[in-house]
């Protein structure tokens, strides 16, 4: 229902499970429910609702989605404080992906390519880890250390097209505009 847009549907067939209820499934209901009502410009309502989510289980899923709404509300601070207490419980690189985006986009770009490195430490080969590090070395102006990882990404998945986008982006940004 969600990646529907079918909000009030959500809401409706997933009533709130009350403030002292701690059924199984509650913690999942309580997260659908915060994600329907941000999307329904209700942020109050959204931030109660995950946040009686995670007084039931604070685990690394539910914390990105606070994450997402404090950003969502444009509380960036509160955001990077959720993701941090995410990244050590989750059990993939998405935490650290959330958090290398949050670097980026505030042209934190050191930080972006430190963590994008410790991710691919972590998770080694992984596909939107190394995305992640191109962007971070696009953002510093490293295109020479960009380069041999576009190559290696297209060699290993010659479909990938962020890997053939990126290439291009390297060609213009090298001024072979023809060759892009």
């Amino acid at each position: 229902m969600l990646s529907r847009g079918e909000y009030q549907v959500l809401l409706n067939q997933f009533p709130d499970p009350g403030a002292n209820s701690n059924a199984p499934g509650d913690a999942d209901v309580l997260v659908a429910r915060a994600l329907a009502l941000q999307n329904l410009k209700k942020p109050s309502d959204a931030v109660d609702a995950i946040d009686r989510s995670l007084a039931l289980r604070r685990d690394a899923a539910g914390l990105l989605v606070r994450a997402r709404i404090a950003l969502l509300q444009g509380q960036t601070a509160e955001a990077g404080k959720f993701v941090d207490e995410a990244i050590p419980k989750a059990v993939g690189p998405q935490a650290m992906l959330f958090k290398v985006g949050m670097l980026l986009r505030s042209n934190e770009n050191q930080a972006a390519l430190h963590l994008s490195n410790q991710m691919l430490a972590k998770y080694p080969g992984n596909l939107l880890g190394r995305f992640a590090r191109i962007e971070a070395y696009f953002a510093l102006k490293q295109d020479d250390k960009a380069r041999p990882e576009v190559d290696d990404i297209i060699a290993k998945n010659p479909r990938a097209e962020m890997g053939l986008y990126y290439r291009a982006l390297l060609f213009a940004r090298a001024g072979h505009t023809k060759e892009a």
